[in-house]
């Protein structure tokens, strides 16, 4: 991830948002979440990328419940990507 656009971080916050569209409460899939995408680097992206992509949305206006289909709101979406960010700082692949 290059530069700073909206391009650029969408993709990782969508792929961060799929597994918690599925739980009632999304700080519940962190794990298994960091499991499936940061640990195996399956989707092209370290734990720096989607930590700076983590930035950009959280800095954003965005409504970041829109960006893919599921029941929770912004505010939730939000303090999940935070939880996520906290648990990516102490990352240890």
């Amino acid at each position: 991830m290059t530069d700073q656009s909206e391009a650029s971080w969408k993709p990782y916050i969508r792929v961060l948002l799929y597994p918690a569209q599925f739980e009632s409460s999304p700080k519940g899939s962190v794990e298994k979440l960091l499991d499936c995408t940061v640990a195996t680097e399956t989707w092209r992206g370290s734990a720096q990328n989607f930590r700076k992509s983590i930035d950009l949305a959280l800095a954003s206006r965005e409504d970041l419940a829109r960006l893919i289909p599921q029941p929770h709101s912004d505010s939730a979406l939000r303090e999940y990507l935070s939880v996520v960010k906290e648990r990516l700082l102490r990352w240890k692949p």
